[in-house]
């Protein structure tokens, strides 16, 4: 909590070291003084994170935050706050979920469930099959043999010891080093590796429905025990039909291993998810502190308001969202101009669709405008998340 109030400070000095934003260092003073002695940034922050939690993409948890965000920038006096819808698909959300392996002994296994996979219905109980798919052409392979079975689709690697913690705290050093506007830049062959990734994820579903399997299992992307739950297809109609589950790595490779050495380990899995198809929109959120200048440009900072389902959407982006906006409306009395607040959503599972997401995604800081007398634009939009 002290780094964030660390850098709460740092952006609204950023904020206060523009034009648009501040002419005198007692403009600067004031904003730091409203930052050291009546913010209310860690009990904003306590609110989103803590009692609303994960706010993934069209989800009760994201339209919860959405009423937040909203009653919060009418309280703080901004004008024409709304929401702005655009098509995106299927809500979800996960109610509860279990995985256990049941032989050759009982344990708890650390599980959750993939973003966008249909409920199991119930626990279902099977022994696995260790069927690792990274091309289409590898599917014919397994075709009779995966019928009533737990698939586990992903290699189990090495679990080699990281070189490196998961995890460090930034020095003030650290963060100073993120201060930065880099150009966001658009290569299409990582688009068309994404791509690809989704194609192959859609035909793996396919084929394991076909084949009778009950449920398919991926290896976490990380060790540590670290889930991420990580799905992209939420578009009607492209949903998965069978129950998807994401693993901790330690315990994937522990199935690995007694499969290759013994009986097929059992698993019970009870995936207690469920889909929302009333509305079908997301939604960003706008609203606008008016300024005198009609001809003044934009600034914009950015960071993104929604997030997986595995966190309570701290990290990822909570902080950064809190970051952005206090400092903002700490200093809103300041400018001549306007400034214009955006809460972007949608770009964990659709990157390439909302305007939002042309500045990327912002280290939770500020991205400042360069020429003086410059409107303000505040961006909390959604964060790039490594494709499955």
């Amino acid at each position: 909590m002290k780094l964030l109030a660390a850098a709460l400070l740092v952006s609204a000095a950023s904020l206060a070291a523009q034009p648009a934003f501040a002419q005198s260092t007692g403009d600067l003073a004031r904003i730091v003084d409203e930052g050291m002695n009546r913010s209310h940034a860690m009990l904003d922050a306590s609110e989103l994170m803590d009692r609303i939690g994960p706010r993934l993409t069209n989800s009760p948890n994201i339209h919860k935050a959405e009423d937040w965000a909203i009653a919060k920038f009418q309280s703080f006096g901004l004008s024409n706050v709304h929401r702005e819808p655009f098509d995106f698909g299927r809500g979800w959300e996960i109610e509860s979920s279990s995985v256990r392996m049941v032989t050759p002994r009982p344990l708890q296994l650390t599980a959750i469930p993939v973003a966008w996979s249909p409920p199991t219905n119930g626990t279902i109980r099977a022994p696995i099959v260790l069927a690792p798919i990274s091309r289409k052409e590898q599917l014919a392979a397994y075709h009779g043999k995966l019928a009533g079975k737990i698939v586990l689709i992903s290699l189990p690697g090495e679990g080699s010891e990281p070189s490196e913690a998961p995890f460090k705290r930034l020095s003030s050093e650290d963060i100073s080093k993120l201060d930065k506007y880099e150009q966001p830049t658009f290569d299409p062959t990582q688009t068309a590796g994404f791509l690809k990734r989704i194609q192959l994820a859609r035909d793996i579903d396919a084929f394991l429905a076909q084949e009778g399997a009950l449920a398919a299992v991926r290896i976490s992307y990380r060790d540590g025990k670290l889930l991420s739950g990580e799905g992209y297809d939420h578009q009607v109609g492209h949903t998965p039909k069978v129950p998807f589950i994401e693993l901790a790595a330690e315990d994937y490779r522990r199935l690995a291993r007694l499969a290759k050495t013994g009986e097929a380990p059992v698993l019970e899995i009870n995936s207690d998810v469920r889909f929302f198809d009333g509305d079908t929109h997301a939604n960003n959120i706008i609203a606008d502190i008016p300024g005198t200048d009609p001809k003044a440009g934009y600034v914009m900072a950015g960071a993104h308001f929604d997030s997986w389902a595995a966190g309570d959407g701290a990290a990822d982006n909570g902080a950064g969202s809190i970051i952005v906006m206090v400092p903002i409306l700490m200093g809103a009395g300041l400018p001549a101009e306007g400034i214009g607040v955006l809460l972007g959503i949608d770009a964990i599972t659709d990157m390439f669709r909302t305007a939002a997401n042309v500045t990327g995604d912002m280290a939770g800081a500020v991205v400042l405008g360069r020429r003086e007398r410059a409107t303000a634009v505040v961006a909390l939009q959604p964060a790039s998340e490594p494709a499955p």
